[in-house]
């Protein structure tokens, strides 16, 4: 076994991401630019993987992008109220609630699954075309202490 192997089952965030660094690892060779191609390969598996989502599950494309962006923007996928309803393909009325709500279900734990795959390594910046978000790719999320007081030290006189 190899070393990336226990590095990726060791950590939690990282074992969502293991197929795509695993997918990126195999197309390393020596005139390979890492990073540069790191932001390339997961920028278009992200956005392959995406689409997939919508077509397979039949979900309305432009309110599906808006929501995960607005989930990737806010560091949490928010799965209660009316926004997942949105994304939803119209059903019949006719058609009784349970197939829906167990459709529901399912379109969220995919959403769940894309988000925990990407998050950490996208984060949408406002870019200087509307309608288009560009993507910076960190390898570890940025954590703040926000209860805790600056601390100073200086000699009293």
């Amino acid at each position: 076994m190899n070393t990336q192997y226990f590095v990726i089952k060791s950590s939690l965030q990282l074992r969502s991401k293991k197929e795509l660094i695993e997918n990126f690892i195999a197309t390393v060779n020596t005139s390979t630019n890492v990073n540069t191609d790191w932001q390339r390969f997961v920028s278009e598996q992200r956005e392959t993987d995406i689409q997939t989502l919508i077509t397979e599950e039949k979900l309305k494309p432009e309110e599906t992008r808006k929501f995960v962006e607005n989930a990737f923007r806010d560091g949490i996928l928010k799965t209660t109220g009316t926004d997942v309803d949105r994304l939803m393909p119209p059903v019949s009325r006719f058609g009784g609630g349970g197939s829906r709500d167990k459709k529901k279900q399912t379109v969220i734990e995919k959403l769940k699954g894309f988000f925990e795959k990407y998050f950490g390594l996208v984060s949408p910046e406002v870019s200087k075309e509307p309608d288009k978000v560009t993507y910076l790719y960190d390898t570890e999320p940025t954590l703040s202490m926000v209860a805790e007081e600056s601390a100073h030290y200086e000699k009293d006189v």
